[in-house]
């Protein structure tokens, strides 16, 4: 059997089942649409099932997905390429405009941040305004206080993440936090260099590269429908990008060390900072020895050579899913166009399933 039919029977077996069978009736746990992306010793494979919208277009590896929280690990990328020496730094010193925090908060580190132990929880502000606005977010962060001391228990937090890729770019210059500005940040710093050409806030959406259409399931009747995604907000470099299945995969053959892609050698910034992201940096806690926290990764079986970092996405009309292991130039990307599926467990599976090929 050749190795890409072996790898599409792993497929099936581990993607295939979250995504709706035409003329069956769907259920919570199934997407109408979505794509499975595999790189395998190196070289990428592409497995499109189901549809994308309500006309019946199937997906492929140009098709935009929403990304969710996989977004996190773009900013983590970028804060990687910075000196190892500003990560244990207060980000105090470099705050952007309107942010001043309690005392309690003040010596929260780069670190801390990506890593969920900077005491920014809940995870996101509640407003009376939809969506929330730049003011409301600062006043947020700015009446932090964290249960206990720094560093405090690994507590997942958007906000968290938004805040630190707010402070990376105004290190960068860069005064306005908005999509349209989170977009190009994104494109100087990271998709760029790696000719993810249709990702981003703000992405290339054409007739070669349509955006899928967001979906809800409904329950009582056993049908999806469609639905909006969600909107901007302050913390959007923690959720708010989207991508394409062939984009994804050079973003993972970067965080496998491919240094070049499409015949494009990638700057050695770029890639150490992507190993910088990866390393350990924190317990996991409820994870035990098998997992521990790295930047907005979870790194798991940090103890084997074998050991991978994973990424999950969970907001309307999106779950997703991102592995990379260096060692073996491994990985796997799941994208769906409907929330609430379970897509850690069958990536996690799946990717030590390929392990085993």
């Amino acid at each position: 059997m050749s190795i890409i039919n072996q790898i599409e029977g792993l497929v099936s077996q581990h993607f295939l089942p979250m995504i709706h069978v035409r003329n069956t009736t769907p259920n919570s746990q199934q997407a109408p649409g979505g794509i499975c992306g595999v790189l395998y010793k190196g070289e990428p494979f592409f497995f499109p099932y189901g549809v994308i919208n309500e006309n019946g277009t199937k997906p492929s590896e140009n098709t935009v997905f929403g990304l969710g929280s996989v977004t996190k690990t773009f900013t983590t990328s970028i804060l990687g390429q910075n000196d190892s020496k500003l990560f244990t730094k207060p980000v105090n010193e470099h705050l952007p405009k309107g942010y001043d925090l309690l005392p309690e908060e003040r010596l929260v580190t780069f670190e801390q941040l990506a890593t969920f132990t900077g005491g920014i929880v809940p995870s996101v502000p509640q407003s009376p305004t939809d969506p929330v606005t730049q003011i409301e977010f600062i006043d947020f962060i700015n009446s932090r206080r964290p249960n206990g001391t720094l560093p405090t228990k690994n507590v997942y937090s958007d906000s968290s993440i938004g805040f630190l890729a707010q402070i990376l770019m105004w290190m960068s210059g860069y005064r306005s936090f908005d999509s349209k500005s989170t977009n190009t940040w994104l494109q100087t710093n990271l998709l760029t260099e790696l000719q993810m050409n249709n990702s981003g806030t703000l992405p290339n959406i054409d007739t070669e590269h349509p955006l899928s259409d967001a979906f809800m399931f409904d329950a009582s009747s056993d049908t999806y429908s469609k639905t909006a995604y969600a909107e901007w907000v302050p913390w959007g470099a923690a959720g708010r990008a989207y991508s394409t299945c062939k984009d994804m995969m050079n973003f993972v053959m970067a965080n496998v060390g491919i240094s070049t892609i499409e015949g494009k050698i990638i700057p050695p910034i770029i890639l150490n900072g992507m190993k910088k992201a990866q390393k350990p940096y924190a317990e996991m806690g409820h994870s035990g020895k098998d997992a521990k926290q790295a930047f907005s990764w979870i790194l798991w079986k940090p103890d084997s050579k074998d050991r991978y970092v994973g990424k999950d996405g969970g907001i309307k009309g999106v779950s997703s899913y991102v592995t990379a292991m260096p060692s073996h130039q491994i990985g796997v990307v799941f994208l769906t166009n409907m929330q609430g599926l379970n897509v850690q467990d069958p990536a996690l599976s799946l990717t030590e399933a390929l392990l085993k090929l």
